[in-house]
């Protein structure tokens, strides 16, 4: 199953996306999509379509965090290539639940890691996203690993950051 985690905005591509989806669906793959954050009529606005199809669940936007991490637990892609993002926390909360990512070239989070279950696309070429959606469900059919979610997490956690911080005044670098 791949997610997505945000506003439905035509920003955040979920055209594509869904186009992307749409291709590995059309050869047999059988994916499942979940998009939480937005109505249905949204939905439908920023993809372009005239009905929601039957493999795509549609969540309303939430504060629920436990039924959001429960759908993040349950999916092993978290897919947003948007035109235009900011570094995103969204991104670390799917990694954090065991998902692999899609993310845009040069946005978002493109460079922060060095990872196989975390993947940059071209936001503008539905074949490079789709490719990239069935390298990760092949290569990862368990989503990412404790071990690795462990590893890369504990770098965004408090007690770490604190740590950096102190560092840095400790040096007098400020």
């Amino acid at each position: 199953m791949a997610i997505y985690v945000g506003s439905f905005l035509p920003n955040k591509n979920l055209k594509n996306s869904l186009l992307a989806l749409s291709k590995l669906n059309n050869r047999g793959d059988g994916l499942k999509f979940v998009a939480i954050g937005g109505t249905e009529a949204e939905f439908l606005r920023c993809t372009e379509l005239s009905e929601i199809p039957s493999w795509v669940t549609v969540i309303p936007r939430t504060n629920d965090r436990d039924l959001i991490a429960d759908h993040l637990r349950n999916s092993r892609v978290f897919i947003m290539p948007s035109f235009h993002e900011t570094f995103g926390l969204v991104y670390i909360e799917a990694l954090s639940q065991g998902c692999c990512i899609i993310h845009s070239e040069n946005e978002g989070i493109d460079g922060v890691f060095n990872e196989p279950f975390i993947k940059s696309v071209d936001p503008h070429n539905v074949d490079d996203i789709a490719n990239k959606v069935d390298a990760l469900v092949s290569q990862f059919p368990c989503g990412v690993s404790k071990t690795d979610v462990k590893r890369l997490i504990d770098n965004f956690s408090w007690p770490h950051i604190a740590e950096q911080y102190l560092e840095i005044i400790n040096e007098g670098t400020i």
